[in-house]
């Protein structure tokens, strides 16, 4: 676990990694693959990483998880990172996961069909709720066990607790096959949170290991 005083400080190393996996994967293959957390936590990461010298044009970025709301809804996680990580670029490189809003079924079949660019993916970034969720994979929802148990990649539905309810997320095989993951973690709460998780056998802990990189501040 690397430690920082301050969420700036955090930002920049962890924004400083990012740029570094992202800018090898152009040299080396021609475009970076990368999944990104929503929510408030990351927000002013994908500020930063908007204002580095990135190919915007060379990079797919796709959503570890998303509310099952339209673009318009504030609970959007494709409208957060549109409007900040491609904030000073006209690139088009963001796969969202609602591209059907009225219709579940179909909806589910194209997001599949769409995120199967994303095994192996260059890096994904993972959050953490309070009650040890990450991505859209919940204690005490029977479809994201099976989205932590499942042995295929894929995309799947999940229950929140909270509103809004519907989820879809990458599932865990999905998230594993990626060469770099990393966690953005804040506050004394969720360290906690994270520490007790093995114990607890939150959704978190099925992720943590070596491969888990976890970039922490208090603050």
């Amino acid at each position: 676990m690397e430690t920082f005083d301050s969420k700036v400080s955090l930002i920049e190393a962890l924004g400083a990694k990012m740029v570094d996996i992202i800018s090898k994967a152009i040299e080396e293959k021609g475009i970076a693959k990368i999944l990104l957390s929503g929510g408030s936590t990351p927000k002013d990461l994908y500020l930063w990483l908007s204002k580095q010298n990135l190919d915007f044009s060379k990079i797919k970025v796709g959503l570890v998880d998303e509310r099952y709301v339209p673009l318009e809804s504030p609970y959007s996680n494709e409208a957060l990172i549109a409007a900040t990580l491609f904030h000073n670029t006209t690139a088009t490189g963001l796969i969202g996961m609602v591209a059907d809003s009225e219709n579940p079924e179909q909806n589910l079949k194209l997001v599949a069909a769409h995120y199967r660019t994303f095994e192996n993916a260059d890096l994904v970034l993972l959050g953490m709720g309070d009650d040890g969720h990450t991505a859209s994979i919940f204690p005490n929802d029977s479809a994201s066990t099976a989205a932590l148990l499942e042995k295929n990649a894929g995309i799947c539905y999940t229950k929140a607790p909270s509103i809004p309810e519907n989820r879809i997320t990458c599932n865990k095989v999905l998230l594993d096959s990626a060469l770099h993951t990393f966690l953005m973690l804040t506050g004394s709460s969720k360290l906690f949170k994270f520490e007790a998780a093995s114990e607890e056998k939150t959704p978190i802990s099925f992720f943590q290991g070596t491969r888990l990189k976890v970039y922490y501040t208090p603050n």
